[in-house]
């Protein structure tokens, strides 16, 4: 029963080492405070980073029920602009994929920053550091 760890309304958002860790460090405190009530204990397969998301692997129908509710309830802190992520629990399937995309800028090229700055501004979960540029096609329909 893979699960993966997502950003709330942010799905496209990867969380960082120290998000990862703050995570990982809220699960076990979780874990430790039900294992104290000596409720019924959550047991997991596996966890993980995994195509940039963190993925863990519950071994129960009721170990995954704890750790959705657990994880569905968690906030961590935000890298600057924000001060608090939400975040949830999804099966694989939900994570969304951007595999590929182009976009054609028409204008002379220092245009360019201007419109990455615009794009990343309005889209704060896009890395625009990660895109490819290629300033030296001609625009289309040019004399």
């Amino acid at each position: 029963m893979l699960q993966v760890v997502l950003v709330t309304g942010q799905p496209y958002t990867i969380l960082s080492r120290v998000q990862l860790n703050s995570v990982r460090r809220k699960l076990l405190i979780k874990l430790e405070e039900t294992t104290d009530l000596s409720g019924a204990v959550p047991t997991f397969q596996e966890s993980g980073v995994r195509h940039s998301h963190f993925y863990l692997s519950s071994a129960t129908q009721e170990s995954l029920a704890w750790l959705k509710s657990t994880i569905d309830n968690m906030e961590i802190d935000g890298d600057g602009d924000e001060d608090t992520l939400r975040l949830q629990l999804v099966i694989p399937a939900e994570v969304p994929r951007l595999l590929h995309a182009e976009v054609y800028i028409s204008g002379p090229p220092r245009e360019i920053p201007k419109f990455t700055k615009l794009v990343k501004a309005q889209n704060k979960g896009l890395h625009t550091d990660r895109w490819v540029l290629d300033i030296s096609s001609q625009p289309i329909g040019g004399s």
